[in-house]
């Protein structure tokens, strides 16, 4: 999954809007063909107004109507599996031009944070960028954890981090995670420099790197969880 496409789906799912009760959208027919045979017209989803966020907001609610991220209500009206993926990351069911428009531009907003700043990679040498994996001249990372990570150590909070995705990146991700625990993160290292490593080497600092991958392998059978072996399927 490119980075554009993760951003995508969490902005999707940081709107929240008022949903009005409709048949599930069918990737066969067209948008704008009318429902056949009296049949309800296809469900609508209405951005609230209020800023992004993980809590729902507290907004009035109409009788018939749900209250639900954009994400959630494609999760529930989308069938098709692809048409699914791309209305999430397309807003395609949002029918408010503004809307889009505010979601467009936060992502875009977030897009730019993941560039790494043009004045790092000119005083930066290529090398230290390519140890850490970093060609493309974007993170692999989202910068906020780095900042989150450095706040909570500082604190002395107990915590771990866990890293989980459906695609093959984790070996980019592992690269430039270990590269911010052990000081050789070109960027962000310097949030911890004062607290020291997180390798290990320091006796009252944990080893957060990552060390191994597993894979968790899900079908009618159950979970399946496979130490050290990472793989895209069985």
């Amino acid at each position: 999954k490119a980075s554009e496409d993760g951003i995508r789906e969490a902005v999707a799912d940081l709107f929240w809007g008022i949903a009005t009760a409709g048949r599930a959208a069918d990737p066969s027919t067209p948008e704008e063909s009318p429902a056949k045979g009296g049949a309800a017209p296809p469900a609508q989803w209405t951005w609230t107004g209020a800023p992004p966020g993980l809590q729902p907001p507290v907004v009035p609610v109409e009788e018939g109507g749900t209250l639900c991220t954009y994400f959630k209500f494609c999760k529930k009206h989308v069938k098709d599996k692809v048409a699914f993926k791309e209305s999430v990351r397309s807003f395609d069911k949002v029918a408010d031009a503004a809307t889009r428009g505010e979601m467009e531009g936060v992502v875009s907003r977030a897009l730019e944070r993941m560039r790494i700043p043009e004045e790092i990679v000119k005083t930066c040498a290529n090398s230290a960028l390519e140890q850490v994996g970093l060609k493309s001249g974007t993170y692999f990372i989202v910068p906020t954890l780095f900042h989150l990570v450095a706040s909570l150590q500082r604190e002395g909070r107990e915590f771990a981090i866990l890293f989980r995705s459906f695609g093959k990146d984790h070996e980019k991700v592992k690269g430039e995670w270990n590269a911010f625990c052990e000081l050789r993160h070109p960027v962000f290292s310097r949030l911890i420099a004062d607290i020291g490593p997180l390798d290990g080497s320091v006796p009252h600092l944990p080893d957060r790197r990552v060390h191994t991958m597993h894979t968790l392998y899900r079908d009618e059978q159950g979970p399946l969880l496979v130490l050290d072996t990472f793989t895209n399927g069985p």
